[in-house]
């Protein structure tokens, strides 16, 4: 358990002038590892074994461990995640014309001048790497100039178990093999392709299309974010106003939040000792919340 301490100071004018402290303490349980999983778009263009799986990712000091549990279908073909973890990347696939291997092959959505499939990266995404794998192998690359080799092949991912039946595949990329030094969060968006660069509508991070795209250009408008701290909260206002009687309302909201257990509201007359006044449960959402409590 981790506690986020996050003080506010109002001046309320009455007859006098007087300072009332609040202390708003956030309670957070957080698992051995800083852990979101992420689900896939819902579609079902190679069998949903992506848009009806889920990407969990955690991490420690020095590695990040991924979990992938697939949806209904088979999961025969390659999921690639681009990641973008520093400065600079790629907006669009177009370059990419790597096709030394299906995986090098699903990750550049390139197989041949004729069967092609170009990916647009979303606004504020430009993807520096990428891990590709699928039931046999999970292979890590960094995103380079285009041509015949765009990427290089930085390691292995270590992927457990192998095979088409397996339910949930588990892979692990060290955080200097995809250039994170200090911050932990970074970008991702997952694209489900065959390995003769043949696109599914089967997404992590974005809605997809209606269809497959095939062999046929394909523009993304979103992605996901791994916060990776340790307590991945976000407020965006804190309010207080008189209500009735000698009464304060107090308001936060919070832009998203992710394993946050609860808020416990303090209030001290003199900034040092505080005494509880309420204790409000988090929704743990990743979309905006609104809370109220009166004092």
């Amino acid at each position: 358990v981790r506690n986020l301490q996050v003080y506010f100071t109002y001046t309320h004018k009455k007859l006098i002038m007087k300072k009332l402290y609040i202390f708003l303490l956030l309670c957070a349980t957080v698992p051995a590892f800083c852990q979101q999983t992420f689900p896939g778009n819902g579609k079902s263009g190679f069998g949903a074994a992506v848009g009806a799986g889920s990407l969990k990712i955690s991490n420690d000091a020095t590695t990040y461990s991924f979990t992938f549990t697939k949806g209904a279908g088979d999961f025969n073909d390659a999921l690639v995640i681009y990641i973008d973890s520093k400065a600079g990347g790629f907006s669009s696939t177009v370059g990419f014309q790597d096709n030394n291997d299906g995986l090098r092959t699903a990750t550049s959505g390139y197989s041949s001048a004729t069967n092609k499939s170009i990916l647009t990266f979303p606004a504020g995404f430009l993807p520096d790497y990428a891990v590709a794998f699928d039931q046999g192998f999970a292979a890590i690359f960094e995103l380079v100039n285009g041509g015949p080799v765009s990427f290089n092949y930085i390691g292995s991912g270590n992927l457990t178990p192998t095979g088409n039946m397996t339910p949930v595949f588990s892979f692990s990329v060290l955080k200097s093999q995809i250039g994170i030094t200090s911050d932990p969060s970074f970008k991702l968006l997952g694209t489900y392709n065959a390995t003769s660069a043949f696109r599914s509508n089967e997404f992590v991070g974005d809605a997809g299309p209606a269809a497959n795209p095939e062999f046929t250009d394909y523009t993304a408008t979103t992605f996901n974010t791994y916060t990776g701290g340790v307590l991945p909260l976000q407020f965006s206002n804190f309010s207080l106003k008189k209500s009735a009687g000698n009464a304060v309302q107090l308001s936060w909201n919070t832009a998203q939040e992710f394993n946050v257990s609860h808020f416990d509201i303090m209030r001290s007359s003199n900034g040092r000792n505080y005494t509880s006044i309420a204790t409000v449960a988090a929704k743990n959402t990743l979309v905006a919340n609104t809370y109220t409590t009166t004092d």
